[in-house]
């Protein structure tokens, strides 16, 4: 893999019966801001921000979708990103639902991902996650649904 959006895996994404990206217009409040040039790492030091701002509208874009400043950019590698009314490709979160059943959940979280799977063992969703941090770390153990 080339670790780049190139035609094999765009060719697998255009096969699915659910849209997997979506056009996006870029919106006023997306590019007004306020933005942040740097944002402290620790949360002692970001407790004394006035507010917890993006560094840029490309970082807002790309948490409101849920994915990598890296993909929205390799999405749409000629496009101004910080300006309105921009039309610009992005994952399409808001329709990512199972197809099928789900009857176990997974959470891999050194690869901080969350799987799906039906019945017979079959993938049915797939959803890049944050999955605790060093300062606070998500618990980990086996539980079954019902034991919640």
């Amino acid at each position: 893999m080339s670790g780049k959006l190139d035609q094999a895996p765009w060719d697998k994404l255009c096969v699915s019966t659910s849209l997997v990206l979506i056009a996006y217009t870029v919106t006023e409040d997306d590019v007004r801001g306020p933005f942040m040039r740097k944002i402290p790492r620790d949360f002692d030091h970001m407790a004394h921000l006035h507010a917890l701002s993006y560094r840029s509208a490309a970082q807002l874009l790309a948490e409101k979708f849920h994915t990598s400043e890296e993909l929205i950019k390799q999405l749409d590698p000629r496009k101004t990103l910080d300006r309105a009314g921009t039309v610009i490709t992005v994952p399409n979160g808001v329709d990512a639902r199972p197809e099928g059943q789900v009857f176990r959940i997974e959470v891999d979280k050194p690869a901080k991902v969350v799987r799906a799977f039906g019945r017979n063992v079959e993938l049915v969703a797939f959803y890049l996650a944050s999955i605790g941090s060093t300062e606070k770390p998500a618990p980990s153990g086996t539980t079954e649904f019902g034991r919640l």
